[in-house]
């Protein structure tokens, strides 16, 4: 045995970065690559000068076989562009015979294609041809198990099989003799025995003879079952480069034959790569990606993912791409992978069903998104044709999985294009495109360019079921019924969709169904453990939600035996498909599950080395634990968003494990990525910084004008809330008047972009009906108030109804006031709320009507409004409407003060003081303090009242302090107060600080 001698200096050095593949290239070729070549390149000579049509078809079957692409290049490199053009010659020549075998010729191109829609015509072409009597065909037919054409007769099939058996072919002599099997059960078994006497003599010469012999002799197919006999007649053609007998072996090896040698298979398998299989080569690098039976190693996929790349056909650009994703050779690396990406996205010339199975196999590798947008999209919008609207379609969609995930933000991508993206989805939807549907769908159930509606995502669930009643409809509608049934029967309807969901393989349906038998209020022992083993099932599929509902489900009952098996379960399905999306959902589950150690074991596994999404977990892990190793937690997150460069929403997730350390070099760097993030206009990162820019903005010029800046790129973006900061501290009366006319400016061009249901519209028209920032423009302010009102902003409705029921700038109209604040209220406005209460509690209202005051001001309280906390508690201790309890009016009460309500404060101030007992008293006082020390003028000057009156620690010092304060906030009533104290002597006024020397 000789090692392989490959001539050209770039395989050798291929050899050399591929050691274990080449200390296994001891074979017997010397300069056989050399010689093959040069005989082929001269057939091929040859071919090209002929210009009959029997050469043509010729030529076409070599170039549709493959040829080498170099001397030292030993893998055959298929031209099917220029094998269909030659077959399309002679197809349309006047030989009808030739006619036949060309056709026959691109009927197995077509069928050995991966393509269903090629196989589907490859198979209708050889239906074409047998219903002509062509013999290939019809023997084509019936070996592969196909029902043969109903216009052609069992006569004629026989008759033109039973010609060809004349000649030796034992293709046809096969399917002669099974045509026969029923009818002639003698004749039969005779015509198998002749037929396995011209395969024999076929195999000598022929590869696709020698394939199917040597599958009878694996398989005891006709003849007794013989693995060394096969792998004798199978590695004379696997050691000239063919493909076909390789995939028989190969399929034998992966359904464990018996009496098969692996380890002599992969010696095949090398020499078959040596003499210029491309299937070897394929095996090759599928076997070091995926689940090892031969074990070759990531040096030999390789070397053997370059040799088929560099030919440049799909299929070997795809195996590159896949090899460089999943990390072979250590861990994944992006940036090999995408020139071979940029060469399969040239899909000019392929057919449309050709250019859908593309996009389908790169979607399928989990690029990071902005690559798909960069790749995928232009792909899908190059499909023409029918199949148009689906290329659409896919391309939509994946611009709303880009905008869901926040790779893509509605900014960038435009208000025009959305309009365009939602219009073209609605034109594939009146062209009865299903799948169009039930994308709209999914825009209004995510909230992606329109406001969350599930409602009317279902009615487009609903029509696409109409059109196709396709399992993912029936998905949405549930999922959607799920969040927003009301009815009983919705219910029904949504528990029915999940059984027949279930029942039809579903994964989610089956998940559902699992959590209704755990769930359900009418649940049994039995049924949660039967709704537990399914979700053990979809576990050991590595479905992420089943695992993520068990595990949940069984920390709650505290069991970790039933913990074991649910990780236990995930992990055979980390173990059958060990690739980096499972690995890491279940270290993440690991982490869940509090199993520290076992989450580190798999998120340090190699294969996570340059996977981004697998150290955010991992730092999330190391960051949550007690005491935690703040350098390592920044370390990863560091390494993390070098990696996460073109994914700027896992950056910004790094960035908040990072803004938890107290480690200040974190911060630091932090603070350091939120800059350069900001700089790319990311608004996550802008709404981040705003915070701190705000509190500079007094002494900092340069932060007001990147405020503003930011808060304008933030309304193109729809974003409002570090905005309605902004709004709320300078479009006010007490604001610096420089500061709140640029704030203004910006505020006002920001409502023109935002959504007109925003608070900011609130914000700028009371800015201008006080003259904050500008001048004072009731005409403005009522305008603004009336498009936020007719957006639904129950802010602007509650100041709406005001405006009419007092006549605020408006006509006076009680009963629009009404009907306007109840329709704020109805929103959740509890301002709407607590004035209707104020309303109907007072003589200037509609009515006095208690029960209703108490109901709306109690709606309000338990929203959250310490106004109606504090009505509340009003009504229970002064019994107006309703039973006093003075226990419920003081809890309301103390509610209210505690989340900051003065009033409160102060209301309890005059409950306890009522009491008259000294504790009470104690109380009291201690109330009047609070409310005091809240800013309350009243109550600081009855404090200072208090301390002057009854000498309770007092000084003339806190006693001023009180009173000036209280007047400085415009309560007149404390000079006066101080005044009188001062004449009378029981006051010694002091000087302020001002007055000091």
């Amino acid at each position: 045995m000789t090692r392989l001698r490959l001539l050209l200096p770039a395989a050798l050095a291929l050899l050399a970065a591929a050691p274990a593949l080449a200390e296994d290239l001891t074979v017997t070729l010397a300069d056989g690559t050399t010689r093959r070549y040069q005989n082929v390149a001269a057939q091929l000579a040859r071919l090209r000068a002929a210009t009959d049509l029997a050469s043509k078809l010729e030529l076409a079957k070599l170039l549709a076989a493959g040829i080498p692409a170099s001397p030292g290049n030993p893998i055959s490199k298929p031209d099917l562009g220029a094998a269909n053009a030659l077959l399309d010659q002679v197809i349309a020549g006047p030989d009808q015979s030739l006619r036949q075998q060309a056709l026959s010729t691109r009927a197995i191109i077509l069928q050995r294609s991966r393509i269903v829609a090629d196989v589907e015509k490859g198979q209708s072409i050889d239906a074409q041809l047998a219903t002509e009597g062509y013999a290939a065909a019809i023997a084509r037919i019936v070996n592969a198990g196909r029902a043969l054409p109903a216009e052609l007769t069992a006569d004629k099939a026989q008759a033109a099989l039973g010609a060809e058996v004349l000649t030796g072919d034992s293709a046809s002599t096969f399917a002669l003799s099974t045509l026969l099997k029923t009818i002639d059960p003698a004749r039969s078994a005779s015509l198998a025995s002749q037929a396995l006497v011209f395969l024999t003599a076929e195999a000598g010469s022929g590869v696709s003879a020698a394939s199917e012999l040597g599958r009878r002799y694996l398989f005891g197919d006709g003849v007794p079952a013989d693995p060394k006999r096969a792998l004798e007649i199978l590695s004379v053609a696997i050691k000239n480069g063919a493909n076909a007998p390789l995939i028989v072996l190969n399929n034998a090896v992966q359904q464990k034959l018996p009496g098969i040698d692996v380890a002599e298979v992969k010696q095949l398998i090398v020499q078959a790569l040596a003499a210029g299989s491309s299937r070897a080569a394929e095996l090759i690098a599928t076997d070091a990606m995926t689940t090892p039976v031969y074990g070759f190693t990531s040096a030999d996929a390789l070397y053997a993912v370059k040799l088929m790349a560099d030919l440049g056909d799909r299929p070997s650009l795809m195996l590159a791409v896949k090899a460089y994703v999943r990390g072979l050779g250590g861990t994944p690396d992006l940036d090999k992978a995408v020139p071979y990406i940029e060469k399969l996205a040239n899909v000019d010339g392929l057919e449309p069903n050709a250019i859908l199975d593309l996009g389908d196999d790169l979607e399928r590798l989990n690029l990071p998104m902005a690559l798909e947008l960069k790749y995928i999209e232009p792909i899908y919008r190059k499909i023409t044709g029918p199949l148009h609207d689906e290329g659409v379609f896919r391309a939509d969609r994946l611009l709303a999985e880009a905008t869901q995930t926040g790779t893509l933000t509605t900014a960038k991508l435009g208000a025009t294009r959305v309009t365009q993206i939602i219009a073209e989805l609605n034109d594939n939807a009146k062209r009865r495109h299903a799948r169009s549907l039930v994308l709209l769908g999914d825009l209004y159930y995510a909230g992606i360019w329109v406001p969350v509606n599930n409602r009317q995502a279902m009615q487009y669930y609903q029509q696409s079921m109409a059109i196709e009643p396709s399992p993912v409809a029936q998905e949405r509608l549930a999922k959607a019924l799920m969040l927003t049934k009301a009815t009983p029967f919705e219910d029904q309807q949504y528990r029915q969709l999940v059984t027949d969901l279930a029942s039809t393989g579903s994964l989610w349906g089956q998940l559902r169904k699992a959590m209704l038998l755990i769930e359900d209020q009418a649940s049994t022992p039995d049924r949660v453990t039967e709704g537990e083993n399914v979700l053990l099932g979809l576990a050991t599929q590595a479905y992420a939600p089943a695992v993520r509902a068990l595990i949940k489900h069984l920390k709650g009952v505290n069991d970790e035996a039933r913990i074991d098996q649910a990780i236990t379960a995930f992990t055979s399905g980390w173990a059958l498909n060990k690739d980096v999306r499972i690995g890491r959902l279940l270290g993440e589950f690991y982490a869940l599950a509090g199993r520290v150690d076992e989450a580190r074991k798999i998120f340090t596994d190699p294969i996570f080395a340059r996977d981004p999404a697998a150290l955010l977990a991992l730092a999330k892990l190391e960051a949550s634990q007690t005491p935690r190793d703040e350098q390592r937690v920044f370390d990863l997150a560091r390494t993390g968003i070098a990696l996460a460069a073109a994914d700027q929403p896992t950056q910004m997730d790094f960035v908040d494990v990072l803004r938890g350390l107290t480690l200040a070099d974190a911060q630091q760097f932090a603070q350091a990525t939120l800059q350069d993030l900001a700089k790319g206009d990311n608004t996550d990162a802008i709404s981040a910084l705003l915070p701190s820019y705000l509190d500079r903005i007094e002494t900092d010029p340069a932060a007001l004008a990147t405020v503003l800046d930011w808060s304008r790129k933030l309304a193109a973006d729809g974003t409002d809330g570090p905005i309605l900061d902004l709004a709320m501290r300078y479009l006010q009366e007490a604001a610096n008047p420089d500061v709140a006319k640029q704030v203004f400016a910006m505020a006002n061009d920001a409502v023109a972009v935002l959504p007109s249901d925003s608070y900011l519209t609130v914000l700028v028209a009371e800015a201008c009906y006080g003259g904050f920032g500008t001048e004072k423009d009731l005409k403005r302010g009522n305008t603004l108030i009336e498009t936020a009102a007719a957006a639904g902003n129950k802010d602007a409705l509650a100041e709406l109804g005001l405006q009419y029921f007092y006549g605020m700038g408006r006509e006076r109209n009680p009963d629009t006031a009404l009907a306007v604040l109840d329709s704020a209220a109805a929103l959740g406005s509890n301002l709407a709320r607590v004035q209707i209460g104020r309303l109907y509690s007072s003589s200037t209202g509609p009515r006095v009507d208690m029960l209703k005051a108490y109901s709306s001001f109690l709606a309000a309280a338990e929203n959250g409004s310490t106004a109606g906390m504090l009505e509340v508690g009003r009504l229970f201790l002064a019994g107006w409407g309703i039973a006093t309890d003075e226990g419920e009016g003081v809890g309301w009460l103390q509610k209210a003060a505690d989340l900051g309500n003065t009033d409160a404060m102060y209301q309890l101030y005059f409950h306890y003081l009522s009491k008259d007992t000294p504790a009470d008293n104690d109380t009291a006082m201690t109330w009047l303090r609070k409310s005091a020390a809240a800013g309350v003028d009243p109550a600081r000057l009855r404090l200072a009242e208090r301390l002057l009156t009854d000498g309770q620690g007092a000084n003339d010092v806190e006693v001023n302090q009180l009173l000036d304060d209280a007047f400085a906030n415009g309560y007149n009533l404390a000079r006066k107060f101080k005044r009188s104290m001062l004449t009378a002597g029981s006051l010694t006024d002091t000087p302020t600080e001002d007055d000091q020397p």
